[in-house]
């Protein structure tokens, strides 16, 4: 039996790292942390979060080193059902790691970084994409699972697909139905839950690390043979 030390200890630094720091910053919030309008990036800013943004920051920036490290495991379990997909949804993954390490280091807030204004909240947004793609590179190789993987496969497939969808359909018919939408509409459309780049921060760091956990301990190290 094949060991899942570690990417079961890669996983548990993962989450202690991304949730414990930031969960510890938002306590420390000064006009009270809403996860679901406040953007993660308030947490690691000085100006907003002034008692604890470096422990934001910090835990942002070894986050990505973590998901750099996994990516070799998500390249490891799907490269036989797809290589070239797997290479690249490890390429993205580091990406999105280096990106979000990067942010990380960046004084945050609504300084310019080599021309870039607001170069904090704009690499870690870039760093989200890459996670995105990093996902949807690896649905070639996951639809290639065999039938005794299937409930494998509906679950990751699920969590890439889904998040994935609902926040494209929410950003790009949220400013349509804005505009469509009565004066006295408009606000309460513009301020809801699915409009909220906030709540799609979470949501999609949630189903990050599902889709992770997933794949580097659901599959065998070899997926392209029928399971048991």
């Amino acid at each position: 039996m094949e060991s899942r030390r570690l990417p079961v200890a890669l996983l548990v630094a993962l989450a202690l790292a991304w949730f414990g720091p930031l969960f510890v910053a938002a306590r420390a919030y000064p006009s009270g942390y809403d996860w679901r309008h406040d953007v993660v990036s308030n947490l690691a800013n000085p100006r907003d979060n002034p008692k604890s943004w470096r422990i934001a920051a910090d835990g942002m920036a070894v986050t990505g080193i973590f998901l750099a490290l996994l990516s070799l495991e998500v390249r490891r379990r799907l490269r036989p059902l797809a290589p070239a997909w797997s290479n690249a949804a490890a390429a993205f993954l580091v990406l999105g790691g280096a990106l979000l390490t990067v942010s990380a280091l960046i004084l945050p807030g609504h300084h310019a970084f080599f021309g870039i204004g607001k170069a904090h909240a704009k690499i870690a947004q870039a760093a989200g994409i890459a996670l995105g793609l990093a996902m949807a590179c690896t649905l070639p190789a996951l639809l290639r699972l065999q039938r005794s993987h299937a409930r494998v496969r509906a679950a990751a497939v699920g969590l890439v697909v889904i998040p994935i969808t609902l926040f494209l359909l929410c950003h790009f018919l949220t400013p349509v139905a804005e505009a469509h939408a009565p004066p006295d509409q408009r606000d309460a459309i513009h301020h809801s839950l699915p409009a909220s780049l906030a709540f799609w921060e979470w949501t999609g760091s949630v189903a990050v690390f599902g889709f992770l956990a997933l794949v580097t301990l659901a599959l065998p190290s070899d997926p392209s043979r029928p399971g048991p």
